[in-house]
């Protein structure tokens, strides 16, 4: 038996804006914030994001890729540009990738996201560590 082609599977959808102001954002439906999990549980991965036929607004720009790198420890979350880097210790990278799990499994019609922002003591988060929004959208 064959395996369904690209286009008989769910389509996932993931979609990132960004700000000068330091503001980042990332949606998706569940399939997609489940390819965003697994990019994260993985020592490297990459993650090529959709674009919006609508303009970034309110935010400046529009990420094109999220690139999950090896590490050690606490995650580090960083922008360059239009891409996004998640860096850090493959247990703390787990963590993440539970949170987003749970995010993409909730109801849908919650209007559920997550805030990833550092504070003292933070469990997986370096310090150093950029905020961004990950937010479950409707199919």
């Amino acid at each position: 038996m064959m395996a369904p082609s690209a286009s008989a599977r769910a389509e996932g959808t993931l979609l990132g804006r960004y700000s000068e102001a330091g503001d980042t954002a990332v949606e998706g439906n569940a399939v997609g914030l489940h390819s965003l999990a697994r990019a994260a549980r993985a020592e490297r991965a990459f993650i090529k994001l959709s674009t919006s036929g609508d303009g970034p607004e309110p935010y400046d720009g529009f990420l094109q890729e999220v690139s999950v790198e090896p590490g050690e420890g606490k995650i580090r979350i960083t922008r360059d540009g239009s891409r996004l880097f998640i860096r850090g210790g493959l247990e703390a990278k787990a963590l993440l990738a539970d949170n987003v799990e749970l995010l993409a499994d909730a109801d849908p019609e919650s209007g559920g996201h997550l805030h990833i922002d550092y504070h003292p003591d933070h469990f997986y988060l370096d310090a150093t560590s950029e905020p961004l929004v990950i937010e479950r959208i409707t199919p």
